[in-house]
């Protein structure tokens, strides 16, 4: 997929044969965005796109077709990714897997927020979302949200699920956040140096928890 200015949000299929890469534009309505951020379900039937205006496209790949639209933020999406909770054991693919899709998003503001399909009357996943945590943004993170990934993995039960996400932001700075906490995330001396080894985990560096999880002065 790509996304960029002016509405651009293409879904791109390869021709294993040829080596051709074909292009599907997303038809997005009347309105035009400008997309910052893409990230795809792990089954690939799903693209989720954000915007500078704190929008996240809900996108359909096997159609082609826009799904739904889901404010999220009033500043601008600058990153995103997808967790899925609960049925890491269920099959590959399966409904399952989709009922227990999230996603956690953040924004140009250095605000951080969860958000999980709304179910029917079924218990099935519907293309809209609702929200299940939010961040604000904090002195502990300043700038925007240009970096999600997931850090901690929990066996309780049976699950495989993510306990804590890394989020970086534009100035260098590096924050743990708890996706198991009211919203208030990790913070703390423990905070920091859970940071800074995963930090240093990235650059290679020793693993001594002595880097700080503050802006990156290198």
């Amino acid at each position: 997929a790509s996304a960029g200015r002016n509405g651009h949000l293409k879904v791109w299929s390869l021709n294993p044969f040829t080596g051709e890469l074909t292009g599907t534009a997303i038809k997005l309505g009347a309105a035009t965005r400008n997309f910052a951020c893409l990230a795809f379900s792990e089954d690939g039937d799903r693209l989720f796109a954000g915007t500078r205006s704190g929008d996240v496209y809900l996108v359909n790949t096997r159609s082609a077709k826009l799904a739904n639209i889901v404010p999220v933020r009033r500043a601008g999406v600058t990153s995103i990714c997808v967790g899925y909770r609960g049925v890491r054991a269920a099959p590959f693919g399966s409904s399952a897997r989709s009922n227990g899709e999230f996603i956690c998003v953040g924004g140009d503001d250095g605000a951080f927020s969860c958000w999980a399909h709304k179910r029917d009357a079924f218990g099935r996943a519907e293309p809209a979302f609702v929200q299940t945590m939010n961040v604000p943004p904090s002195d502990a993170l300043v700038g925007a949200i240009t970096s999600l990934s997931f850090l901690g993995w929990g066996c309780e039960g049976g699950r495989d699920d993510p306990t804590k996400i890394l989020v970086g932001s534009s100035r260098g700075y590096v924050k743990v956040i708890s996706l198991e906490s009211d919203g208030a995330g990790v913070d703390g001396d423990e905070a920091e140096k859970e940071a800074a080894r995963a930090y240093a985990a990235l650059l290679g560096a020793p693993d001594d928890g002595s880097r700080s999880g503050g802006p990156n002065d290198e």
